[in-house]
C-alpha cells in the first residue's frame, strides 16, 4: 500500500514535483529583492508566511531554515537593514530575530496608519 501511495504521489499530475514547485515559488518570491517600501514589505512577508507554510502541508517538511533567514533578509527595507545592523551584530541573526523586527515594524506602520485614518476622518471611518 506505501509503494502505491509513494506511486501515485509522485507521478499524479495533480502532486507532480510539488515539492519543488514551492519551492520554486518562494524562491522567485525572495529573489524580488529589497522592498521599496512598508507597504510592499507587509505583502511580501504575508506570502511568503503563506508559501512556507504551504510547503510544510505539501511536503511534511520544513523550508530550510537558513533559506528562510536570507529570505528575510533579502526582503528587508533599506532603513530596517541599517536599523537592526547597528543594533545586533550579524552573526547573531536568527530567523527569530528577523521575523520578529519585521512583524513588530509592520505593526507599527499599520498602527500608524490607522491613527492617521482616525485623525483625518475620525472613528466612524476607521474599518470601512
Amino acid at each position: 500500500m506505501e509503494i502505491w501511495r509513494r506511486i501515485h504521489k509522485d507521478f499524479n499530475p495533480s502532486t507532480f514535483k510539488t515539492k519543488e514547485m514551492h519551492r520554486m515559488a518562494i524562491d522567485q518570491t525572495a529573489a524580488l529583492g529589497r522592498c521599496n517600501n512598508l507597504k510592499e514589505l507587509g505583502e511580501r512577508f504575508e506570502y511568503l508566511e503563506q508559501a512556507y507554510d504551504k510547503y510544510l502541508i505539501e511536503t511534511g517538511e520544513e523550508y530550510p531554515e537558513e533559506k528562510r533567514k536570507q529570505n528575510y533578509q533579502d526582503m528587508m527595507t533599506e532603513g530596517m537593514w541599517d536599523n537592526l545592523a547597528h543594533m545586533v551584530s550579524m552573526e547573531k541573526w536568527t530567523t527569530t530575530l528577523l521575523k520578529t523586527k519585521i512583524e513588530d515594524t509592520l505593526k507599527i506602520h499599520y498602527h500608524r496608519q490607522a491613527h492617521d485614518k482616525i485623525k483625518r476622518y475620525g472613528a466612524g471611518k476607521l474599518f470601512t
